[in-house]
């Protein structure tokens, strides 16, 4: 009807084309606090301080219909945090102490929630027709109402699931995603299961300042974009920065040291390489000796966006077959290789823990040999030996090679070596 509407502390004000209408006490509007203002199904929902107005304008807004309605009429809580219509034209309001409400055939229904769940700062609906519950310092809440046992069921986010607050002060539907709004920024939460979620954060290392969100102040608007409102002004997403959040930014992958026995190696000046390569200097293909069996690397995937999220995953082609589970380290010790050709693999995800590229490779060959057959060993000229594919006869020691958490370059006092998981 090209009006906005505007909740203050001191009523509603409804601005047309050219004029402005101000409701108050006198027209009906018992408590003048507003929180916050929903339209659904051509009436205006306003919650406030101490009850709910449900609002109906006539069509050349003239006059105004104002229902106000209060915990004597049925309503579970006073203070209005937010409201929202769902799929079966069911307005849901939610109350600062943690209650809820529904409004069903013009009847209010106060479902039973289950035990800690309170403080409800936002809500949500889907497109599936679940209801996501924002709470201030519990996290984020979602599930179905079943109307027969008038329950709802819910499930529970928080950071132990990798969201980046329990506080959550606005929620909004994206597709089949969510975008929360917390102290610290915001998270889009993309829902691949009713148990599994992929949750990316989105704060200052993405541009966003603003960090911590009004309560209810998030909008979409015609042209897809993403609006939000902070305690630091208001911030927009548009659609190709969104498109470029969603896919992430490629980390960049270095192998920073190569330890052989838990010793860091001269390579320029070692018998073990013909020459050296990149930033750090790397051996390019280097032959062990037979009595050089440990063998440690240090790596890092550089990413400017959120580094702390990077995580890594490695192989050693000719000892193992599969690649290891993600993690944060960035380092791994291999002890008592056999002789043979081995290829150290190393990958490392974006800012979301996705893993794309092509992994970086160390190519290395073990020995039975000792330090002045080596050469020879490089140059395939040993007659009746083929150490790319040698291993032991002896089959007491086939299995013993390991890749272990034992890395003696970091001593402790007392003790001659330091465990470090891998």
């Amino acid at each position: 009807s090209n009006h906005c509407w505007y909740g203050t502390s001191q009523g509603i004000y409804i601005v047309g084309k050219d004029y402005t209408k101000h409701l108050v006490i006198e027209q009906g509007l018992w408590n003048e606090s507003v929180t916050c203002i929903a339209g659904h199904n051509g009436t205006i929902w306003v919650g406030t301080e101490y009850g709910l107005a449900i609002i109906k304008p006539s069509e050349d807004y003239v006059d105004f219909s104002v229902d106000f309605k209060t915990e004597s009429d049925g309503l579970a809580g006073g203070e209005v945090s937010n409201i929202i219509g769902d799929l079966d034209d069911n307005v849901w309001i939610g109350f600062s102490d943690g209650s809820i409400s529904i409004c069903k055939n013009n009847q209010f229904i106060t479902p039973e929630l289950p035990e800690g769940v309170n403080k409800v700062q936002s809500l949500a609906i889907d497109s599936l027709g679940r209801i996501w519950i924002g709470t201030n310092g519990d996290g984020l809440f979602y599930g179905s109402y079943d109307s027969a046992s008038e329950k709802i069921r819910l499930n529970n986010l928080s950071i132990a699931n990798n969201l980046s607050s329990n506080y959550i002060f606005s929620l909004l539907v994206y597709g089949n995603s969510i975008w929360a709004g917390h102290e610290k920024g915001l998270d889009l939460i993309s829902c691949k299961k009713d148990s599994v979620h992929f949750i990316q954060s989105y704060g200052p290392e993405r541009g966003f300042f603003g960090l911590q969100n009004n309560r209810n102040a998030s909008y979409i608007d015609s042209h897809g974009n993403v609006w939000f409102g902070t305690v630091n002004g208001l911030f927009m997403l548009n659609q190709t920065d969104y498109k470029a959040f969603l896919q992430g930014k490629p980390s960049i992958n270095f192998i920073q040291s190569v330890l052989i026995n838990g010793e860091k190696i001269d390579w320029k000046n070692s018998t073990w390489c013909n020459e050296t390569d990149g930033i750090f200097q790397l051996p390019v293909e280097p032959v062990l000796p037979y009595n050089k069996n440990n063998i440690s690397f240090d790596f890092i995937g550089i990413n400017y966006i959120s580094p702390s999220k990077v995580r890594y995953r490695w192989m050693l082609e000719g000892f193992e077959d599969d690649w290891s589970p993600p993690t944060s380290k960035r380092y791994v010790t291999y002890t008592n290789l056999e002789a043979g050709d081995y290829i150290f693999k190393l990958k490392s995800s974006n800012e979301h823990g996705k893993f794309t590229g092509h992994p970086i490779a160390f190519k290395f060959r073990k020995t039975l040999l000792g330090l002045l057959d080596i050469q020879n060993c490089r140059d395939h000229s040993l007659p009746g030996i083929d150490l790319a594919r040698h291993k032991s006869a002896n089959p007491a020691t086939e299995k013993k090679t390991k890749r272990t958490g034992i890395d003696h370059r970091y001593p402790n006092p007392g003790n001659s070596s330091t465990e470090r998981n891998t």
